[in-house]
């Protein structure tokens, strides 16, 4: 059964026009920095900064996915900016295990 459901998602994803691809990545993001924020307040900082992690090299791949091209200077420089705040407000979260930096990285996530 478990098998089934990974081909399911795998295929999902692999079939999934561009649009729901970027989706699925903030979710993945949003969900992985709020799951951390839980961790981080039961004192788990191992697993809050594991989480908060995944949710940075989400970060990392919308920054590396935008087209300047597609997008224009304007908007790549505004976005670029975001996702860099929203990067190392995750980082400084980690390394200072603060989940009003999480919060305000899943604010502009959101």
């Amino acid at each position: 059964m478990k098998n089934r459901a990974h081909q399911y998602l795998e295929n999902h994803i692999l079939t999934a026009p561009k649009e729901d691809l970027l989706l699925m990545l903030f979710d993945g993001a949003i969900r992985f920095a709020e799951q951390a924020k839980l961790k981080i307040a039961q004192k788990d900082y191992e697993g809050g900064g594991k989480l908060l992690i995944r949710a940075q090299r989400i970060v990392i791949e919308l920054m590396t996915s935008l087209n300047r091209d597609l997008v224009g200077d304007e908007i790549y420089g505004n976005l670029m900016s975001l996702y860099n705040f929203i990067y190392f407000r995750l980082v400084n979260a980690n390394m200072r295990k603060d989940n009003a930096m999480v919060g305000e990285a899943v604010k502009i996530l959101s």
